[in-house]
């Protein structure tokens, strides 16, 4: 029989750096996809005009929302901006049921609400670039899609931004 004698390796100073580079590095993808470039850089104001939608709105609310009012975020008070336009439009009902138009097509089933209305509120406010030129006012992203907690008086409701344009 043969003895063989297995050679213990050592730990060395190559390892040492091998491993210091990959934590390195794994570090540095992780700063670069939390963090990167989405810093707000101040100085870099612009007035925003946005509008936002406001759905299912009672009828007998309507006359709270007026031009020239300051709209603010329901949830931490911030200025949102100042209404420049209400327009409103009476909520549809979507039906769940597909029918035939009688043209070889399919409709699905709607109508409208008497007393509820899709309220569109333009607004415009003087708003935060970040380096990527995303609007922010206060802590709200000024995106289409993005949601809103408004307040105007004693009206408070949800409200998603529809359309935007950076001055």
């Amino acid at each position: 029989m043969e003895n063989k004698i297995a050679k213990k390796s050592k730990f060395n100073f190559i390892d040492a750096i091998i491993i210091v580079l990959a934590l390195a590095m794994i570090a540095a993808l992780i700063y670069f996809f939390t963090v990167g470039n989405v810093s707000k850089t101040s100085g870099s104001d612009k007035t925003v005009i946005y509008t936002l939608k406001i759905p299912g709105v009672n009828a007998d609310y309507l006359s709270l929302l007026k031009e020239n009012d300051v709209i603010t975020d329901s949830s931490s008070g911030n200025k949102l901006g100042t209404v420049k336009e209400v327009r409103y439009k009476n909520a549809l009902f979507v039906g769940d049921t597909v029918a035939d138009d009688g043209k070889g097509g399919k409709v699905v089933s709607h109508s409208e609400y008497d007393n509820l209305y899709d309220v569109y509120v333009t607004l415009y406010v003087t708003a935060t670039l970040d380096s990527r030129g995303i609007a922010y006012v206060g802590t709200s992203k000024i995106l289409v899609g993005s949601p809103f907690y408004v307040r105007d008086g004693s009206f408070a409701k949800k409200a998603f931004c529809t359309d935007f344009s950076i001055e």
